[in-house]
Protein backbone atom coordinates (compact mmCIF):
# COMPACT_ATOMS: atom_id res chain seq x y z
CA UNK A 1 0.00 0.00 0.00
CA UNK A 2 1.38 3.40 -1.02
CA UNK A 3 -0.42 5.70 1.39
CA UNK A 4 -0.41 9.27 0.14
CA UNK A 5 -0.90 12.32 2.37
CA UNK A 6 -1.45 14.35 -0.82
CA UNK A 7 -4.30 12.06 -1.90
CA UNK A 8 -5.82 12.25 1.60
CA UNK A 9 -5.69 16.05 1.45
CA UNK A 10 -7.21 16.18 -2.06
CA UNK A 11 -9.97 13.75 -1.06
CA UNK A 12 -10.78 15.70 2.10
CA UNK A 13 -10.97 18.89 0.03
CA UNK A 14 -13.31 17.31 -2.55
CA UNK A 15 -15.64 15.76 0.04
CA UNK A 16 -15.96 19.11 1.84
CA UNK A 17 -16.63 21.03 -1.40
CA UNK A 18 -19.96 22.81 -1.82
CA UNK A 19 -20.91 20.55 -4.75
CA UNK A 20 -20.52 17.39 -2.64
CA UNK A 21 -22.13 18.93 0.41
CA UNK A 22 -25.27 19.75 -1.65
CA UNK A 23 -25.85 16.06 -2.43
CA UNK A 24 -28.92 14.86 -0.51
CA UNK A 25 -31.16 11.96 -1.57
CA UNK A 26 -32.27 8.45 -0.60
CA UNK A 27 -32.31 5.24 -2.60
CA UNK A 28 -33.62 2.05 -1.05
CA UNK A 29 -32.40 1.99 2.54
CA UNK A 30 -29.56 4.46 1.93
CA UNK A 31 -29.54 8.17 2.73
CA UNK A 32 -26.73 9.87 0.84
CA UNK A 33 -25.89 13.39 1.98
CA UNK A 34 -23.25 15.94 2.89
CA UNK A 35 -22.88 14.78 6.51
CA UNK A 36 -22.23 11.25 5.25
CA UNK A 37 -19.42 12.51 3.03
CA UNK A 38 -18.02 14.46 5.99
CA UNK A 39 -17.85 11.13 7.89
CA UNK A 40 -15.90 9.63 4.99
CA UNK A 41 -13.58 12.67 4.99
CA UNK A 42 -13.05 12.27 8.75
CA UNK A 43 -12.25 8.57 8.30
CA UNK A 44 -9.75 9.44 5.55
CA UNK A 45 -8.05 12.16 7.59
CA UNK A 46 -8.14 10.04 10.77
CA UNK A 47 -6.67 7.11 8.84
CA UNK A 48 -9.43 4.65 9.76
CA UNK A 49 -10.01 4.41 5.98
CA UNK A 50 -7.11 3.57 3.72
CA UNK A 51 -6.06 5.67 0.75
CA UNK A 52 -3.76 4.00 -1.75
CA UNK A 53 -2.22 5.44 -4.90
CA UNK A 54 -1.45 2.45 -7.09
CA UNK A 55 -2.60 2.36 -10.73
CA UNK A 56 -1.65 -1.34 -10.91
CA UNK A 57 -4.60 -2.12 -8.62
CA UNK A 58 -7.05 -0.53 -11.08
CA UNK A 59 -8.39 -1.84 -14.37
CA UNK A 60 -7.40 0.18 -17.43
CA UNK A 61 -10.79 1.91 -17.53
CA UNK A 62 -10.96 2.66 -13.79
CA UNK A 63 -9.95 5.99 -12.32
CA UNK A 64 -10.65 4.98 -8.73
CA UNK A 65 -12.09 2.13 -6.69
CA UNK A 66 -13.40 1.43 -3.20
CA UNK A 67 -12.29 -1.90 -1.76
CA UNK A 68 -14.78 -2.87 0.97
CA UNK A 69 -12.80 -5.81 2.41
CA UNK A 70 -9.89 -3.50 3.27
CA UNK A 71 -11.96 -0.30 3.69
CA UNK A 72 -9.68 1.43 1.23
CA UNK A 73 -10.00 3.92 -1.60
CA UNK A 74 -7.58 3.33 -4.47
CA UNK A 75 -6.57 6.05 -6.93
CA UNK A 76 -4.48 6.31 -10.07
CA UNK A 77 -2.70 9.49 -8.94
CA UNK A 78 -2.38 11.49 -5.71
CA UNK A 79 -4.18 14.42 -7.35
CA UNK A 80 -7.22 12.08 -7.68
CA UNK A 81 -8.76 13.82 -10.67
CA UNK A 82 -7.96 16.53 -13.16
CA UNK A 83 -11.50 17.47 -14.23
CA UNK A 84 -15.13 17.33 -13.16
CA UNK A 85 -15.85 14.00 -14.86
CA UNK A 86 -12.93 12.34 -13.08
CA UNK A 87 -14.00 13.90 -9.76
CA UNK A 88 -17.48 12.47 -10.44
CA UNK A 89 -15.85 9.03 -10.44
CA UNK A 90 -14.19 9.78 -7.09
CA UNK A 91 -17.57 10.85 -5.63
CA UNK A 92 -19.06 7.60 -7.00
CA UNK A 93 -16.44 5.52 -5.15
CA UNK A 94 -16.75 7.62 -1.99
CA UNK A 95 -20.49 6.88 -2.04
CA UNK A 96 -19.65 3.18 -1.85
CA UNK A 97 -17.36 3.98 1.08
CA UNK A 98 -20.13 6.01 2.75
CA UNK A 99 -22.57 3.10 2.42
CA UNK A 100 -20.05 0.46 3.52
CA UNK A 101 -19.06 2.39 6.63
CA UNK A 102 -22.59 2.57 7.95
CA UNK A 103 -24.23 -0.36 9.69
CA UNK A 104 -24.96 -3.37 7.51
CA UNK A 105 -28.44 -3.27 6.00
CA UNK A 106 -30.17 -6.55 5.28
CA UNK A 107 -32.53 -4.69 2.97
CA UNK A 108 -29.74 -3.05 0.98
CA UNK A 109 -28.72 -4.54 -2.34
CA UNK A 110 -25.82 -4.21 -4.74
CA UNK A 111 -28.24 -2.48 -7.11
CA UNK A 112 -29.19 0.07 -4.42
CA UNK A 113 -25.50 0.77 -3.80
CA UNK A 114 -24.64 1.19 -7.48
CA UNK A 115 -27.71 3.33 -8.13
CA UNK A 116 -26.83 5.57 -5.18
CA UNK A 117 -23.24 5.93 -6.40
CA UNK A 118 -24.32 6.83 -9.95
CA UNK A 119 -26.93 9.34 -8.73
CA UNK A 120 -24.38 10.93 -6.39
CA UNK A 121 -21.90 11.27 -9.23
CA UNK A 122 -24.54 12.80 -11.50
CA UNK A 123 -25.59 15.26 -8.81
CA UNK A 124 -21.97 16.21 -8.27
CA UNK A 125 -21.68 17.04 -11.98
CA UNK A 126 -24.96 18.97 -11.93
CA UNK A 127 -23.80 21.02 -8.95
CA UNK A 128 -20.44 21.59 -10.65
CA UNK A 129 -21.89 22.34 -14.10
CA UNK A 130 -20.40 25.80 -14.41
CA UNK A 131 -16.93 24.38 -13.71
CA UNK A 132 -17.55 21.61 -16.26
CA UNK A 133 -18.63 24.12 -18.91
CA UNK A 134 -15.47 26.16 -18.29
CA UNK A 135 -13.31 23.02 -18.63
CA UNK A 136 -14.99 21.96 -21.87
CA UNK A 137 -14.72 25.41 -23.39
CA UNK A 138 -11.11 25.88 -22.36
CA UNK A 139 -9.87 22.77 -24.17
CA UNK A 140 -12.11 23.26 -27.22
CA UNK A 141 -13.79 19.86 -26.91
CA UNK A 142 -17.30 21.29 -26.91
CA UNK A 143 -18.78 24.39 -28.50
CA UNK A 144 -21.93 25.76 -26.91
Amino acid sequence: MADSPAARFALNDLLRSSAVQKIDFSIGPYAINGPGYLRVAAAVVGRSMGVDVDPKRLAADEGAAYEAPTNELVFRTASLALNTVQRMNVVHECTHALIANRRFRWDGTYTNSEAAAYVAGALYVAYSVSALAREMLSDGSLDF
